[in-house]
């Protein structure tokens, strides 16, 4: 094997295994979101998973976690923000925090339009 060859598969373990890094603490962060989320600790959950957003900024579940714990405290332009910013496919749950939280804002035309694609993915 070449040192070129060599050298280009040493560069691909180190960036898999960040990944694998990225992936992991993203995933420990989202849970303990989650553990305080469930143990009525808002602004913890919100620390967390934005904590695990930094390190998977494209995955649909933190994103989502995390714009249910601004739901729940009444942030509703954080909601619109997270879940109008990335989210190319949003889950029922996402799509009623958009509908509900846009109607909070008075953007009445995006919570009807929210509301109709909600309508549509049941």
């Amino acid at each position: 094997m070449s040192a070129l060859v060599v050298f280009f598969l040493i560069v691909s373990q180190q960036t898999q295994t960040e990944e694998n890094l990225r992936q992991s603490a993203a995933g420990v962060l989202s849970s303990l979101g989650i553990f305080y989320y469930e143990h009525r600790q808002a602004e913890k959950a919100i620390e967390a998973l934005e904590d695990a957003l930094r390190y998977q900024p494209n995955d649909p579940g933190i994103r989502t976690n995390l714009a249910m714990v601004y739901y729940q405290a009444g942030k509703f332009p954080k909601v619109v923000e997270l879940l109008e910013a990335k989210l190319t496919e949003p889950s029922q749950r996402a799509l009623t925090a958009l509908a509900v939280s846009c109607f909070a804002l008075a953007r009445y035309g995006d919570s009807a339009r929210y509301y109709e694609a909600l309508s549509k993915s049941v």
